[in-house]
């Protein structure tokens, strides 16, 4: 299947060059990194990622399942057994 994607990294000056004061102090407090996102090959990514926008990314907790919970449960036990 052929994917279209989009390849977004943290920006942290204006067009311009100069420093672009939100991006500075998100950045000096913030890890860094990258996303790549793949869309499907019916979805132009160019639609939704224009060259040259910036946008913000939330990564938002949501509520484990209980298989998760289960399964998080076990391995915190493993550790601790482990003395770790």
């Amino acid at each position: 299947m052929a994917i279209n994607g989009a390849y977004l990294s943290a920006v942290y000056a204006n067009p311009d060059g100069s420093e672009n004061e939100e991006n500075k102090s998100f950045s000096d407090a913030t890890p860094s990194g990258q996303i790549t996102i793949s869309i499907s090959k019916d979805v132009p990514a160019h639609k939704y990622f224009q060259i040259g926008r910036h946008f913000y990314v939330d990564f938002t907790k949501i509520p484990m399942t209980p298989e998760e919970k289960a399964q998080k449960e076990y391995w915190e036990k493993k550790q601790k057994e482990q003395g770790n």
